[in-house]
């Protein structure tokens, strides 16, 4: 047996029957968490834009684990009227769910690309979208749920000087990416210090998934496949990437706690808890009132 099916074999708890709707599952660590979930028994909600990558996504899951409970409901973050439907079908056909796994997002599109309402791609499908969504549940649905929000390691280098980013975009590609993960470590914040939610934030350190060779990425496609050469002799694979998620989904863990990597730098390892920097910590109400005036505005001009 692997090192890493002995860990989640003896680490990871059953989580039988329990509902867990995964943003993002199609691909990358959303796809990696499923797989560990399906193993311990749990009812998987997919939450995807595209339901025929989901729908494949799902088959080679059910290859493995044939008695799974897999569902799939279309969801796209950058659209706010999706993520309505989505919110729409999710409550009439599942009157609790057990735990939400905010892990959709976009990385490096094409510079000047919006979403459907009209804001930056990047910082309207990762971050906007995923507060529009937690926003439009919180204050009933998800009162007994475990809510997991999946930022990144690229939070602790970046900072926010003002709030302009929000609805224009006025940094390159990368910085963008940056920003949002910075922006949901600090809606985390503000969630821990202001409601009564069980929230859990964990970031993946640095993997080799199709973060870099996704459809949505404006990388050249020499880059591209350098990427996929290169990046598994430096991070680790997407499988324990992942392991944050399932650990926060079916352990029994103290309300607010951060996973991320336990190796150097937090690049790779398996997860430990952690501390969130202060960058993280700093301005969360503030950018809380700032994003809800946003997307306000922007739904009632649109």
């Amino acid at each position: 047996m692997k090192k890493i099916d002995k860990y989640i074999l003896e680490k990871i708890n059953l989580y039988t029957n329990k509902i867990v709707v995964i943003t993002g599952a199609n691909s990358g660590i959303g796809y990696e968490a499923m797989n560990v979930l399906a193993s311990k028994n749990a009812h998987i909600i997919m939450a995807c834009r595209s339901l025929d990558r989901a729908n494949k996504a799902r088959n080679k899951v059910l290859e493995t684990f044939p008695d799974s409970k897999i569902d799939i409901l279309e969801y796209d973050q950058s659209s706010f009227s999706s993520i309505e439907k989505f919110i729409k079908n999710l409550q009439n056909n599942y009157p609790h769910i057990d735990a939400l796994v905010c892990n959709a997002g976009i990385f490096h599109p094409a510079i000047g690309k919006k979403t459907i309402d009209n804001f930056p791609l990047t910082i309207g499908t990762n971050y906007l979208g995923l507060f529009y969504l937690v926003e439009k549940l919180r204050k009933d649905y998800l009162k007994h749920t475990k809510l997991i929000l999946v930022s990144s390691i690229v939070y602790k280098y970046t900072k926010i000087k003002d709030y302009q980013f929000l609805k224009e975009e006025n940094h390159k590609s990368f910085k963008q990416y940056c920003v949002s993960k910075l922006c949901i470590a600090r809606y985390f914040e503000f969630l821990k210090n202001n409601t009564d939610l069980q929230v859990f934030l964990m970031h993946p350190g640095i993997s080799n998934t199709n973060i870099f060779t996704s459809q949505t990425s404006s990388y050249k496609q020499w880059f591209k496949n350098l990427a996929n050469k290169l990046l598994p002799l430096f991070v680790h694979a997407p499988k324990k990437a992942a392991l944050g998620i399932s650990l926060l989904v079916a352990n029994d863990y103290s309300n607010h706690t951060f996973l991320g990597p336990r190796g150097l730098f937090e690049i790779s390892g398996y997860p430990k808890i952690l501390k969130l920097r202060k960058n993280g910590r700093i301005e969360s109400e503030a950018l809380y009132e700032k994003t809800k005036k946003v997307i306000q505005e922007g739904v009632y001009n649109a």
